[in-house]
């Protein structure tokens, strides 16, 4: 098992040597750097996106018809699978050199352990707190109330109110 730590200085690490780290973080880019190819591909209803890795080489497909924020959030969570478990045989369906982990709505339940860290991996990336408590000092004085900063940082960031909601809650900054 990974420490929620572990994931969150492994996601800084590679923003401060991969980003440029501002809001939002242009996670496609991180991708390109990591040498990680992206190709949207029609998945059906039920799976948001999926991680091949082929002789070492990732390819993350996403499913276009979802929402930026969702595809932005399978893209990182795909890439905390890339980073931090594509050498666990145990984690990828594996037929030789081909692996494959795929993204569908059982993995946003947290239920399964590799899932519950590549969604905290994801929610580091395109959240990293640094930043995010830059922008709530820059905030707090000119919102009302929770839900409010809430709304206006999941537009700073790029992400859904409801992943902006379980990362400030996580990381104690209501």
């Amino acid at each position: 098992m990974i420490s929620i730590k572990e994931i969150e200085n492994k996601a800084s690490t590679i923003i401060k040597e991969l980003g440029d780290n501002t809001s939002p973080v242009k996670v496609d880019r991180i991708a390109a750097k990591l040498d990680v190819k992206i190709i949207e591909h029609d998945l059906g209803s039920n799976v948001s996106g999926v991680l091949y890795i082929d002789r070492g080489k990732g390819i993350i497909g996403y499913n276009p018809e979802e929402s930026e924020v969702r595809k932005r959030f399978t893209l990182a969570h795909e890439l905390g699978h890339y980073i931090l478990h594509r050498f666990n045989s145990e984690l990828f369906v594996d037929h030789k050199q081909f692996k494959a982990v795929f993204r569908d709505q059982e993995s946003s339940t947290g239920e399964i352990k590799q899932e519950r860290e590549a969604n905290a991996f994801a929610a580091a990336l395109l959240m990293p707190k640094d930043l995010l408590v830059k922008e709530i000092k820059k905030l707090s004085f000119d919102l009302g109330g929770d839900d409010d900063m809430i709304s206006e940082l999941a537009q700073i960031f790029n992400v859904s109110t409801q992943a902006m909601a379980y990362r400030m809650a996580n990381l104690g900054l209501f």
